[in-house]
């Protein structure tokens, strides 16, 4: 049972970029070398033994006349190589591997596969006895229509009109009054800027990883003069926390309520490993959920309404995407939001600073209410911390 997908992208070249250099960079394909792509890519050029060749590559025509391209992804390949005496090929088939992939079922399937190309060419079935392969029908199933949480998705699709806000990275010209979107390596950072685009916000992306020789300190000092954020998102990504020395020093820095600008505390939202770092610097335990990992799951998030969920149902679907989970402690960091057991924690809010987090991904097409969720974000200000305001009112 075997769905291929045929999509069509329309846009403009930008200033400065050839055609080439677009194709160029659209490969290779997220379908065929994981997420995120950075860290996928870098596993995959130590982990396999040889370069892939043409395989996962793509062979397509530009219409240079009408502004047309076709492109594939070659998926099942034979790459045919010709010596003194005789011709040589290579055979590569693979797979999308999940949380739930079996790896003796992965090998398998890819097995199956290489098998068709080599029968196909040669008449034989590669690594397989005619007993071990028996034949089989190939028909084409539809795409089968689903009930239940699936139904309510498409509003998350629906954008409001209205004038977009600009998408630039960072470093850049300064924006004042942007979304500053801390980029934690995560396929899904340019979906939540777009959606923070569509409400009408400027978005400035920033590396969540990258620090000058000095410190992360003066890093993060001249990130924000440079952009003058009114509001900060921390991004999901891979691994902990740890590893992106930016967001945790935003983090430290927000939950000590000294993350300031212009004399006041700017306002922070968490998403997933961005809601993580925020607990941790805040003195929480950050440890493997014991219902195991999850992704791409809708889940029923039961809040109390407090923190940015004010305005939201009680139950809400969102997208979840995570292995880790956080412990809550004694802090000014409140749980305001649970799955649907009451066990795992999906978000909290600050009880006096403008700091939310949450353990999913309220930008997906899976999560109807992620919008509004965002809007509510939007709407919350800088605010004048209570130790600034004993200390004003100590001035003579």
């Amino acid at each position: 049972n075997v769905q291929h997908l045929v999509s069509g992208v329309q846009g403009e070249l930008a200033p400065g970029f050839t055609t080439s250099e677009v194709t160029s960079l659209m490969f290779p394909g997220g379908s065929v070398t994981g997420c995120p792509k950075t860290v996928t890519l870098a596993a995959i050029d130590e982990l396999e033994e040889s370069p892939r060749g043409s395989w996962t590559g793509s062979i397509g025509h530009i219409h240079r006349g009408h502004g047309i391209a076709d492109w594939n992804i070659l998926i099942r390949t034979l790459e045919a190589h010709s010596g003194p005496e005789k011709w040589y090929a290579t055979v590569q088939a693979g797979g999308g591997i999940v949380i739930g992939s079996s790896p003796a079922e992965e090998v398998e399937e890819a097995r199956w596969k290489a098998a068709a190309v080599t029968e196909s060419a040669w008449g034989f079935r590669t690594g397989f006895s005619n007993n071990d392969l028996p034949e089989r029908e190939v028909e084409i199933y539809p795409v089968p229509e689903y009930g239940g949480i699936i139904d309510h998705l498409s509003p998350g699709l629906i954008f409001e009109n209205g004038d977009s806000g600009s998408i630039v990275n960072y470093p850049c010209d300064k924006t004042e009054g942007c979304t500053l979107l801390i980029d934690n390596l995560d396929s899904f950072t340019r979906n939540i800027a777009e959606v923070m685009s569509s409400l009408g916000s400027n978005v400035v992306i920033a590396d969540g990883r990258k620090f000058n020789k000095g410190s992360v300190s003066n890093t993060v000092d001249e990130l924000l003069f440079n952009t003058s954020p009114d509001r900060i998102i921390l991004g999901p990504g891979p691994s902990r926390p740890e590893s992106y020395p930016i967001t945790m020093e935003i983090a430290r820095r927000s939950v000590s309520g000294n993350l300031m600008l212009a004399g006041k505390h700017i306002p922070v939202l968490g998403l997933c490993l961005g809601h993580q770092a925020l607990g941790l610097a805040d003195g929480w335990k950050l440890v493997e959920s014991p219902k195991g990992p999850v992704h791409g799951t809708p889940s029923v998030i039961v809040s109390d309404g407090t923190g940015i969920f004010a305005g939201l149902p009680k139950k809400s679907i969102m997208m979840r995407y995570n292995s880790l989970i956080l412990l809550p402690m004694d802090s000014d960091l409140i749980p305001n939001s649970w799955d649907h057991t009451g066990e795992l924690l999906m978000g909290m809010t600050h009880r006096t600073l403008p700091i939310d987090g949450v353990q999913f991904h309220p930008e997906s097409v899976g999560s109807p209410s992620g919008r509004d969720l965002l809007c509510e974000f939007l709407m919350r200000k800088p605010v004048i911390c209570n130790h600034q305001i004993e200390e004003q009112v100590r001035r003579p």
